[in-house]
């Protein structure tokens, strides 16, 4: 048994100095060897298609759901209604003359008149104005007359669209004919006639408005 063991390791031993010789001889070539093989090795690796997206691609997809999420959304909103300014209306009268109301109107109760030096009621209402001012319609409406009566002179009669009847009193000249359509502003004539009932009062006109017999106060209408 003895002998088997030291036969062993001289075999061994003899082993062991063939692979040290083969190696002096050869080592040099071995490890160039296997310093190629690693080089090789990496260059396969590094070759290996990337599985995974790149990141721009990524977010390309996101932008394009979130687009997409958006134009859903705007589908379901309603638009606000367009809102149309409503236009200021023009004024329905405008005032016959430039001047102030010297007399209002008093259908009722007495109020003083300097030409009969005494009281009476004024279903009128009395504008001033300069000699040679052109006398307004108030409104709109068609000339029913033309014509002169001894206590307040020439005068020019509108009739309106609701078929009341507005009259221009104490007028110097008239500048439209029976017939004619007028809109609200438009001259009729001009102001500084005489009106035996209201001689000794400044420069004006008279203005009477009824409508079924019962008188209207014009100045409701432009003041």
């Amino acid at each position: 048994m003895k002998e088997r063991i030291a036969a062993a390791r001289g075999a061994i031993g003899k082993g062991f100095l063939r692979w040290t010789a083969w190696m002096e001889k050869q080592g040099f070539y071995v490890m160039v060897g296997l310093c190629l093989a690693v080089i090789v090795g990496s260059a396969l690796w590094a070759r290996q298609p990337v599985s995974q997206p790149p990141p721009e691609s990524v977010a390309v997809g996101e932008a394009a759901e979130f687009q997409q999420r958006l134009a859903d959304v705007m589908k379901t909103v309603e638009p606000e209604p367009a809102v149309t300014p409503t236009p200021t209306p023009p004024p329905r009268w405008v005032r016959p003359l430039s001047g102030v109301v010297s007399r209002g109107f008093s259908p009722n109760e007495l109020v003083y008149q300097q030409t009969i030096d005494g009281w009476a009621v004024h279903p009128a209402v009395d504008v001033v104005g300069a000699v040679g001012e052109p006398a307004l319609s108030p409104t709109e409406g068609k000339v029913y007359a033309v014509n002169s009566n001894a206590r307040y002179g020439l005068t020019v009669t509108i009739k309106l669209e609701d078929g009341s009847l507005l009259s221009l009193m104490g007028l110097k000249t008239a500048s439209v004919a029976v017939g004619d359509n007028l809109a609200a502003g438009q001259s009729v004539g001009t102001a500084g006639g005489l009106m035996a009932a209201e001689a000794s009062d400044p420069t004006h006109i008279h203005i009477y408005w009824e409508k079924n017999g019962m008188t209207l106060d014009s100045s409701l209408m432009w003041d």
